[in-house]
């Protein structure tokens, strides 16, 4: 219900997501193998799925959805298989309970990116492991072996799933001395690496810079401060835990996984090699382990979390156990009021997602009903993305066609988000600056004065803030008009001359 709530809210594409569907749009099916334009970069796999779903329903903004909001119900199923087999039924249903709410499992539902394919192949993987760890029988193992060849290509992020739950399975073996299975176990880890390297040479070598370590400035350290804000920040912002309540969440998931380990090793083990494995990638500057990237962690940790949470419970008196029952309520009740809360109203923004709420279909329609001959419009380069979309696309605007003709452009590559993505062909449309500053802007506003009516379209602005543009805009000239949509607005001004002194 949450999932297909947000799902039918149908908000307007993001920066990310529209600088990918331009890609999606602009490409074929073999140049998908490539490099992406504008800094984007998702599994081939996914891609593929997506160029599919749009060469067949359409490309609107539900289209581009689809997919992920598939992957991401199905994993509510597949965790569920997966609680049933780690936990008992009570500590499975709050693992549950907290998979279902927690806010970036809804929002990367419904977002055209491959976040909920890298939750999805993770939890398979993990429940394939341990039915493969269960059983002498190959036929698990065959299964375990046949996902891992396909993870690669869905989901980046599986590579290290698939290295800890594959070293946690050859561990088990070698201490039981099961030679046999070690062998074979290693010959199914000979064919995952074959199926990475393909995906290796045809998809990942092509990523740039902020998909490869870029942004894993938070891993890549080499003290234990960063080691434990690195645990922080994967609690606090993929996974929306209340950022006051992180340390007992950590207690929690301490005490998960002394229980688990004395339980059944294996199983702990391949939880706690999967962490080292994406940490050593994020040490190497090789995988952003942070925000969305380490999203794929966050149902592990909630089984451990769950686990420690209900062992306390059943062992303690109180005090304590009342404490315990608090504890639990404090971190589940938050969210879930949240997720209900969301299905009539979209937030802002929420921890390790993006601002959600960036409505250019809607600007875009409101800029056009107040459009007077002789107007400007100026486009900041990071909002040129959703405006190239939604002027192309034939399934999402129904003023596409007559907003080309007030704001006409030719559509080009660009290697950056600050690379020109249009290019302008009348004098009514202004692509800003390529610098992504305040001083960029100030330049850009420069070059229009002496204009009495321009439109500034401002969808995404970062990292200069809104209100110090829009305060650089009053003093070169007069604010005539507002349009505001969620945290988008686009500000008409006079520039012909400043503003009176307030002398």
């Amino acid at each position: 219900m949450l999932r297909i709530g947000r799902y039918l809210h149908d908000r307007s594409l993001w920066l990310d997501e529209a600088s990918l569907a331009v890609n999606l749009t602009s490409r074929s099916y073999s140049h998908l193998f490539g490099t992406l334009d504008f800094e984007q970069g998702a599994p081939v796999g996914f891609l593929l799925l997506e160029k599919f779903a749009i060469s067949t329903f359409g490309d609107s903004e539900r289209v581009f959805r689809l997919f992920p909001l598939l992957a991401g119900i199905a994993a509510l199923f597949v965790f569920w298989r997966v609680a049933v087999r780690f936990l008992d039924r009570s500590a499975a249903m709050l693992a549950l309970a907290f998979f279902a709410v927690l806010e970036p499992f809804v929002y990367y539902s419904s977002e055209t990116k491959q976040y909920s394919f890298d939750v999805l192949m993770t939890l398979l993987i993990v429940w394939t492991f341990d039915r493969a760890l269960s059983s002498e029988r190959l036929g698990p193992l065959a299964v375990f072996a046949a996902v891992g060849v396909v993870a690669p290509w869905l989901s980046h992020a599986s590579v290290f799933v698939l290295a800890g739950t594959g070293a946690a399975l050859i561990l088990s073996e070698a201490v039981a001395r099961n030679w046999r299975r070690v062998i074979l176990t290693a010959a199914v880890g000979a064919g995952w690496l074959v199926s990475f390297g393909v995906v290796y040479a045809v998809s990942i070598r092509h990523l740039n810079s902020e998909l490869t370590g870029g942004l894993s400035g938070i891993s890549s350290g080499g003290s234990g401060t960063t080691v434990l804000k690195s645990i922080y920040v994967v609690l606090s912002e993929p996974g929306a835990m209340p950022r006051t309540l992180i340390g007992l969440a950590a207690v929690l998931m301490a005490i998960g996984i002394v229980v688990m380990w004395r339980q059944r090793w294996p199983r702990v083990a391949a939880l706690l090699l999967t962490g080292v494995a994406a940490a050593i990638a994020g040490r190497l500057g090789r995988y952003p382990l942070e925000e969305r990237w380490a999203l794929f962690l966050v149902p592990l940790e909630l089984l451990l979390l769950s686990l420690g949470a209900v062992w306390l419970i059943r062992s303690t008196k109180m005090p304590i156990r009342g404490i315990a029952y608090a504890a639990v309520a404090v971190l589940l009740i938050a969210p879930a009021w949240q997720a209900f809360r969301h299905l009539d109203k979209l937030p802002a923004s929420q921890p390790g997602t993006p601002a959600t709420l960036q409505p250019t279909r809607r600007i875009l329609a409101r800029l056009e009903q107040q459009w007077r001959p002789g107007d400007t419009l100026y486009l900041g380069r990071k909002s040129q993305f959703a405006f190239r979309y939604y002027l192309t696309c034939h399934d999402c605007n129904s003023r596409a066609a007559s907003q080309m003709k007030l704001w006409p452009f030719r559509p080009i590559a660009g290697s950056s988000q600050t690379s020109a993505a249009i290019v302008p062909e009348r004098p009514s449309l202004r692509l800003g600056s390529e610098c992504a500053c305040l001083i960029g802007f100030l330049d850009d506003f420069d070059k229009l004065r002496g204009k009495k009516r321009v439109w500034f379209l401002l969808t995404h602005t970062a990292p200069v803030d809104e209100p110090t543009l829009e305060q650089a805009l009053d003093r070169e000239g007069r604010q005539l008009a507002v349009i505001r949509e969620g945290s988008s607005q686009a500000l008409l001004y006079d520039l012909s001359k400043p503003p009176p002194s307030s002398s």
